[in-house]
């Protein structure tokens, strides 16, 4: 069984799927790069504050950007979430994510984690653009964020970010 670069990646993203599914947070961190402290923290943040359940990856695709060393992956993540504390119900949330990837002597590890866009798969493009115009025309840009702890729950859920974390990253 001859095994590429890219499918030892897509084995690894199914891996890390199965074990986050489980709540298994040392199995999930062991595909975490140790040097990604903001991504470990976020892996054992949210296996701690939620409930996952029919997590299911497709769409995955994998593009070596460095033959042996380096890789970005795309996948759709579909699952069932709901907050442990109780903050909200059980709910069924499409997402799309980027991975990057780094060999490592024990395999690959992920080194970088962006949320995209679920139809589209792009990057918060809408944001960005709102971001460019307002900076353009010298205009504040007002948004209501943070109203409720259902609203927070769910963006971290989706995203993996907080709401004012993840405008923040946005600019």
């Amino acid at each position: 069984l001859i095994v590429t670069d890219a499918e030892g990646v897509e084995a690894a993203v199914l891996e890390m799927a199965e074990a986050y599914a489980r709540r298994d947070v040392e199995a999930t961190l062991d595909l975490v790069a140790a040097d990604a402290a903001a991504i470990r923290s976020l892996v054992q943040g949210t296996i701690d504050a939620y409930n996952v359940s029919n997590l299911r990856i497709t769409d995955l695709s994998v593009r070596m950007n460095a033959p042996g060393t380096e890789a970005v992956s795309h996948f759709r993540a579909n699952a069932t979430i709901s907050s442990r504390g109780g903050g909200f119900g059980p709910s069924h949330y499409p997402t799309r994510w980027e991975f990057t990837w780094r060999r490592d002597p024990d395999g690959w590890n992920v080194t970088g984690v962006r949320p995209l866009q679920v139809v589209t798969g792009d990057p918060d493009e809408r944001l960005e653009r709102v971001r460019t115009l307002a900076d353009e025309l010298d205009v504040p840009i007002h948004m209501h964020v943070h109203e409720t702890a259902g609203e927070v729950a769910q963006a971290e859920a989706a995203t993996g970010l907080r709401p004012l974390k993840r405008l923040e990253r946005l600019g």
